[in-house]
């Protein structure tokens, strides 16, 4: 039987894509401590810590071969444009989702960056959404959970004022360069 958290999932407030989030990722794991099984506990930090080769927990997992898969078809898509062979640098995975191929495909045809990385963060969105609804209540619901909380974290970062800023910052250090 798939463990249930019902007390956890219900307890969260609800995330939107775009808004800012009601915690940080950081804050969620501590509000998790004691509230999870020890190893639930230990795999949502692994996943929030972006440690996939060592994730064994299958709910855990089975968020992660979507991931993997669209970080697969960028990795493709971009070794494409630069003419290199991908094949070194895929990693496996199990399932094969069409849809996720189509939006990466689109969305590496986008001029704009911050538009493809828009596109791509709505489709992981929507993938993690799908897989927290079944079954309601169980512990890949907490780690959808989190990383859509790390998402939202993500693109409140991304402001017009940190962009200026860190433009500012290479530019004057191209400009440093020059002067020596």
């Amino acid at each position: 039987m798939p463990r249930q958290y019902p007390y956890v999932v219900s307890s969260l407030p609800l995330l939107q894509f775009g808004e800012a989030p009601p915690m940080t990722a950081d804050e969620f794991v501590a509000y998790c401590d004691g509230l999870l099984q020890s190893a639930d506990q230990e795999a949502l930090v692994l996943l929030l810590d972006d440690k996939l080769e060592q994730i064994t927990d299958p709910a855990a997992y089975d968020l992660l071969r979507r991931e993997r898969q669209l970080r697969n078809a960028v990795t493709r898509q971009r070794a494409g444009r630069l003419g290199v062979d991908a094949t070194r640098y895929l990693r496996p995975h199990e399932g094969w989702d069409v849809e996720i191929e189509e939006v990466v495909a689109q969305a590496m045809a986008t001029i704009e960056p911050l538009e493809r990385e828009m596109m791509l963060d709505h489709l992981r969105w929507r993938l993690l959404e799908e897989a927290a609804a079944m079954p309601s209540f169980g512990v890949q619901a907490v780690y959808s959970y989190a990383l859509r909380l790390r998402m939202l974290e993500k693109w409140q970062r991304l402001t017009d004022e940190r962009g200026t800023a860190v433009a500012e910052q290479i530019i004057d250090s191209n400009i440093a360069e020059i002067s020596v």
